[in-house]
């Protein structure tokens, strides 16, 4: 991702400095031939910062256009779809065999949206939805200007019974 800004190690270790990670380019060089090959969480929430991506990105790949559906080490003893993994993180779904119930009590109100001046609720559910038309839909405006989404379900997969 330091390519893609045109960025030199010295560049990225200049800008993480400048909000307070103390890189260099040894640092840089190190860290992206594996030499070092952990970062705190502190170095990876500044990374992703200075290269204006999000966190995600940085942890877990995204998948291509077109590309291989690939894994992720959840664990030291279990891989999982990167993309089960990916909206896992991002707190859409549970990881496959566990307690969604569960998953989702967790998870405060506010960012469901119950608020009752429903200021979080229209930024939580635009970036659902943009998330989902990236993923699995398309995003369009309707004739009034609103904003429509338009869900793509997998062939084969049942719709919910209603009784």
């Amino acid at each position: 991702m330091r390519a893609k800004k045109g960025w030199s190690a010295t560049e990225l270790g200049d800008q993480l400095a400048a909000v307070g990670v103390p890189w260099n380019r040894s640092v840089v060089a190190n860290f992206e031939n594996g030499r070092r090959p952990l970062v705190s969480v502190t170095e990876w929430l500044a990374l992703a910062r200075v290269l204006d991506v999000a966190p995600l990105h940085l942890l877990v790949e995204p998948e291509g256009p077109g590309a291989p559906m690939g894994t992720f080490q959840v664990t030291p003893t279990e891989a999982a779809r990167a993309d089960d993994v990916r909206s896992w993180i991002r707190g859409f779904a549970a990881m496959p065999d566990t307690d969604s119930g569960r998953f989702f009590s967790e998870v405060p109100a506010v960012e469901f949206g119950y608020r009752a001046d429903g200021s979080a609720r229209g930024r939580w559910l635009r970036g659902v939805v943009r998330y989902l038309s990236r993923s699995a839909g398309r995003l369009s405006r309707g004739e009034d200007g609103r904003e429509l989404y338009e869900l793509e379900l997998p062939a084969g997969e049942a719709e919910p019974s209603s009784g």
